[in-house]
Parts: C-alpha cells; structure tokens; sequence
C-alpha cells in the first residue's frame, strides 16, 4: 500500500497522493510562488485574503493563512510498569531458589498534547494563532529561533516556546520559509507589483488578487469558495 506523499495516509496501490492532494497542492504551490517571488524581491505580496475578522496593525499586511492547525504542548504523566517474578530454580526436591525477582513502579514520561485546534495567519509584523480556546499573537520582530520537523512547526520568542502540528508536511516546510522572508524584509518594503513574475517557469504569475471574478484565485482554490477581501 502506497502512502501519499503530501498527507502521509494510503493512497492505494497505484498512487503516490492523493487526487484532492495533488489539486491542494499545485493550487498552493502556485499561490506560494508568486508571495515568495515577490518577498524574495524585497516587496511585500498583494493577496486576496478570507475574512476572518482580523483586525491589523497600521502598515500590517497579510502574508498567508493555515487552516487546521494543532497547538502542541509538553506534557508530563505517569505510568504503571509491571514487575516480575523472577525464574524459579530447583536445587532438589523441596528446595527451590527464585532469582530475578522485581516489584512494579510508577514511570513519569513526557508526551505532546493537542490543546487547542485553529488557524494561522502570517502577517508582515505577527504570526498569529487563532483558535477555539485561546489567540496568540507572536512579534517576528522577537523571535528567537523557529524550525520544522515533520509536520511540527516551532518558533520560539522571548517568552515561550510555541509548537504547532500543520495538517501536512508541506504546509510547515512552507511556513518555515515564509517566516524567513519576512523576517528578513525591509523595514520600508514597496508593494508588490500587479503582476508578480514566477521564478520556476519564468513567465508572468498574477498574484491572488489580480485574478478575473469569475476565477478563483489560488487562496480560494486551497481554502474553499469563501469570499475573498483584497485588502
């Protein structure tokens, strides 16, 4: 059984991902390419953006958004490890040694817990964590170190560790990328142009918001039909 190369769940015996996957995929890929294109080039990326109701800093510009995000915390908890009886040797008839005997005991091991399930919207000021229990909200401009490991996204900033497991691979290898871009902006980045031109096929590549009504752009492609506000 094959398993997919973006979800990491069987996808068959003849296939390595997905059909939905694949068409998340390009469509992200495709969105990702024009955002980077142009932070690569030192300008801040014009995007259509979901409304979430977020309300943003002056000269604060969204980036990108994940949706179905974890927020992983270290946990700590107790387990019982059973003991032994040991082996039981006879000497001679009525005599009889037992050798290796161990009583039971309670073993403390570190886990990561899920506590709360949301999205994140990256800005060019924030990262933020939106989710059905509690918001973060990350300063990039304090941020200590940051790193991915599978699909394990974390970044660190002058107070707290902060771990969030993405739906796929790909979603905290992006992020982790995007994050360095911004970081590394500067302070008085331009706009992006209207058109934004992709590095790996070298022809022209509107961004998201420069696409026709009638046609989604790629964040609504990846994120579903929702109505997008360009802002």
């Amino acid at each position: 059984m094959a398993i997919c190369k973006h979800c990491f769940i069987e996808a068959g015996y003849f296939n390595d991902i997905h059909p939905e996957c694949q068409e998340r995929l390009d469509a992200m890929s495709e969105g990702l390419a024009s955002v980077t294109a142009a932070l690569m080039a030192g300008r801040i990326p014009r995007v259509a953006f979901p409304d979430l109701s977020l309300v943003l800093q002056d000269n604060e510009r969204p980036i990108w958004f994940y949706n179905n995000v974890q927020e992983i915390e270290q946990a700590q908890r107790r387990r019982f490890v059973a003991g032994s009886r040991g082996v039981s040797i006879r000497m001679m008839k009525g005599v009889s040694f037992r050798l290796g005997a161990t009583e039971g005991t309670s073993v403390r091991e570190s886990y990561k817990k899920s506590v709360d399930v949301g999205n994140i919207i990256l800005t060019t000021k924030n990262l933020y964590y939106i989710g059905d229990v509690d918001t973060d909200i990350i300063d990039l401009e304090g941020v200590v170190q940051f790193d991915d490991n599978h699909d394990i996204f974390r970044i660190d900033d002058r107070k707290h560790r902060f771990n969030f497991k993405m739906k796929y691979v790909h979603d905290a290898m992006s992020l982790k990328r995007l994050v360095r871009l911004v970081i590394d902006l500067p302070v008085d980045a331009p706009l992006g142009a209207p058109e934004v031109k992709d590095p790996n096929r070298q022809t022209p590549l509107a961004p998201p918001s420069a696409f026709p009504a009638p046609t989604p752009s790629p964040m609504q492609r990846v994120f579903g039909k929702r109505k997008a506000v360009p802002l």
